[in-house]
């Protein structure tokens, strides 16, 4: 189960439909099964909870440089 926070007044409601919204470039093709998975310029966190619900046992790092958008992320319940 994974909670998601988002802020009023923000695309951050729109972020999350992209991402799990079902020919979403984040879907990786069947074939590949990754072991570790780098998510660089994470924003507030919605492709990390896609790709943790997608493949539990990946180990997923994720790098944003905006103090607000980490906050968010860090507000994630896994």
């Amino acid at each position: 189960m994974y909670t998601l926070h988002v802020r009023g007044g923000t695309l951050d409601a729109a972020i999350f439909e992209q991402i799990l919204c079902d020919g979403s470039e984040y879907r990786l093709p069947g074939e590949i099964e990754p072991e570790i998975i780098f998510d660089i310029g994470a924003n507030i966190g919605a492709s990390a909870v896609y790709f943790a619900a997608r493949y539990p046992e990946v180990k997923v790092y994720c790098f944003e440089p905006l103090p607000e958008d980490v906050d968010v992320t860090l507000c994630l319940t896994v």
